[in-house]
């Protein structure tokens, strides 16, 4: 009788068995069941996948090992001490792939280390909505309640010892209506100036560079949006930069920026941290523009502060801050009309549109997409801070 022949193992799905031995077993018994990549993560695979085919170019046959370490030697005896640690693990794989039914592997930090898991939401799927996980700034505790038999945020022990957001978060979950702190509120919000311009970012960031001087993964700004409201009560005048071509945009975008931008009043962004660091890697590049960007930064006020600190938070936000879970708890108003919702489509979506084959139309198309999506962010913070107002001037009942 012939030996059954060992099902192979490639560099991915060996990767796969060392994130978890459930999902190598769907893999090769049931893999009709494992959901296809969405869009996000089949772009960070064919990245890897681009990445990959260069470095066959310059190396053919080569394999990293040791990285780092140079002394052959010690190249060649860590070559030794992997190929037998790959043996014992790919021996391993090969029991768990020939096992009749699929090994019992409780959720835990490896169902998002190094990625998210395909199988993700199929092992997730038992937790509540307001489950111990949205707990903000959970980290491991989420998985100590549950441990503990404890699913859901509002059945948290009055006795187990949470931060004062996570307090913050859990009473509001019970009491079913936010908190807001208004004298807090009242103090951030006395702060702006006007005209104030509400400013956002839209970026791309590739492995391989695109540009000159660009570092793998650099995010390189393509687009803005701003809301300039001149006065108190007044209509927001909106202004906006789409790169146009295949060259570097960051020229023409700050040029453009610095000729819109009004010289005086708040500059309002959400994470601001991150259209500051943008400017400032521009600037890198385009030194002329220093001496504009040192008299804007004094000027930047970040409106995700307020809800970061919990001066306000809803208990439909689940514990996160961003502005989309902050914008329709506040607002009523969302992104799910949009044909983009969210930045990482944007970006993809630009890339496809501008370095791809498509037609004139859909290139038109998605770019009053982007205009659309980019503009509804800063439009959102228009109407967050307005809210903001009506609360901090309204009576407590």
């Amino acid at each position: 009788m012939l030996p059954t022949r060992q099902p192979s193992l490639s560099k991915s799905t060996f990767l796969m068995g060392r994130q978890c031995s459930k999902l190598l077993w769907f893999r090769y018994n049931a893999k009709d069941q494992i959901p296809a990549p969405d869009e996000a993560q089949q772009a960070v695979f064919d990245q890897g996948t681009e990445v990959g085919e260069l470095a066959q170019q310059l190396f053919p046959g080569g394999m990293v090992v040791a990285p780092g370490i140079i002394t052959p030697q010690e190249v060649i005896a860590q070559t030794q001490d992997a190929s037998r640690d790959i043996e014992e693990q790919i021996d391993a794989m090969q029991r768990v792939i020939g096992a009749k039914a699929h090994p019992e592997i409780q959720i835990g930090p490896q169902c998002d280390n190094p990625y998210t898991c395909a199988l993700h939401d199929r092992c997730w799927s038992f937790l509540p909505e307001a489950s111990v996980f949205t707990l903000y700034r959970g980290g491991q505790k989420g998985f100590s309640l549950l441990k503990r038999g404890i699913q859901k945020l509002a059945d948290i022990p009055a006795n187990v010892e949470l931060t004062d957001n996570q307090a913050i978060q859990r009473s509001t979950l019970l009491a079913g209506q936010p908190h807001i702190d208004r004298s807090a509120l009242a103090a951030f919000l006395g702060q702006l100036e006007y005209p104030i311009s509400y400013l956002d970012f839209e970026t791309i960031g590739t492995a391989i560079p695109l540009f000159d001087g660009v570092s793998p993964y650099q995010q390189v700004p393509f687009q803005y949006s701003l809301h300039i409201v001149h006065q108190p009560g007044a209509d927001p005048e909106h202004h906006s930069f789409l790169a146009d071509g295949k060259e570097d945009p960051r020229s023409k975008f700050m040029q453009n920026l610095r000729e819109i931008l009004p010289a005086t009043g708040s500059v309002v962004a959400y994470n601001a941290g991150f259209e500051t660091g943008r400017l400032k890697e521009c600037c890198e590049l385009l030194p002329e523009h220093k001496p504009w960007l040192r008299k804007v930064t004094p000027r930047i006020v970040d409106l995700l502060l307020p809800f970061r600190g919990f001066r306000y938070h809803h208990p439909d936000q689940n514990g996160s801050n961003s502005m989309k879970a902050v914008l329709p708890a506040l607002t009523g108003k969302g992104y799910e009309k949009l044909a983009i919702q969210e930045g990482g489509a944007a970006s993809r979506e630009f890339l496809r549109v501008t370095f791809g084959d498509v037609t004139a139309a859909e290139r038109r198309r998605v770019r009053r997409d982007l205009e659309e999506y980019c503009g509804l962010d800063t439009l959102g913070m228009v109407q967050i801070v307005d809210q903001l107002n009506r609360l901090t001037t309204k009576q407590p009942t």
